[in-house]
């Protein structure tokens, strides 16, 4: 099991919500983003889109509060880049 990492962090003023990582270092296949209570906001490619729409989802405009990513390999992503992820609607 990955350790837990806290990748990125809201000030305290604006909710104090964390994006934390459960991935293996040098994982780089398929991942999905869920909320703290683990309902499933997104799956991507790759870690490194996983992380940026995490850094994004944390914040007053992302609106979900706290998240976290896990490794889901073999899965079909959703979303394929963060601005596909983020202009879905």
């Amino acid at each position: 099991m990955p350790e837990e990492k806290v990748i990125a962090r809201e000030p305290e003023q604006v909710g104090g919500h964390t994006a934390v990582s459960k991935v293996s270092d040098g994982y780089d296949d398929t991942c999905v983003i869920l909320s703290v209570n683990g309902d499933y906001i997104t799956s991507t490619p790759d870690y490194r889109v996983a992380r940026q729409i995490a850094g994004y989802a944390i914040t007053p405009n992302g609106g979900y509060g706290s998240v976290v990513i896990e490794e889901r390999p073999g899965i079909r992503p959703d979303a394929l880049t963060f601005e596909r992820w983020l202009f879905r609607m």
